[in-house]
């Protein structure tokens, strides 16, 4: 299969569920699609690019840019090695290749500390 190259921006990390589609889809295609999704993680190893510029108040602005390459269609991706404090709210992610055929479906932040009670209750 080919690969497409999306070098991406990312200005906090998350886990987001986003496709490569060209249009919205709607939420009954969303649900068939939710079932066939590729997952991918990016790491440290995936930065190409970090810059911090610390605001008042204990804030920062945190740009990490990772460069990825996605399949085409749907991908659960996962970024790793975030701040721990990170405001899931504020997290903004765009593909610097091919901006308009990038579409995030759904952002999820989710900061556990592993323990085998917390894997016996997500799995």
């Amino acid at each position: 299969m080919n690969r497409i190259g999306y070098p991406l921006m990312i200005v906090l990390g998350a886990t987001l569920v986003i496709s490569s589609a060209s249009a919205h889809p709607t939420p009954a295609l969303r649900d068939t699609l939710h079932q066939n999704v590729n997952v991918l993680e990016s790491n440290l190893s995936h930065q190409k690019d970090v810059a911090v510029t610390v605001y008042n108040n204990d804030r920062a602005l945190v740009r990490d840019r990772r460069d990825l390459k996605l399949l085409p269609g749907q991908v659960s991706l996962k970024f790793m090695d975030v701040a721990e404090r990170i405001l899931p709210e504020t997290v903004s992610l765009k593909s610097l290749s091919a901006p308009g055929a990038l579409h995030i479906l759904e952002q999820n932040y989710e900061y556990d500390l592993m323990s085998p009670s917390k894997l016996m209750e997500k799995y």
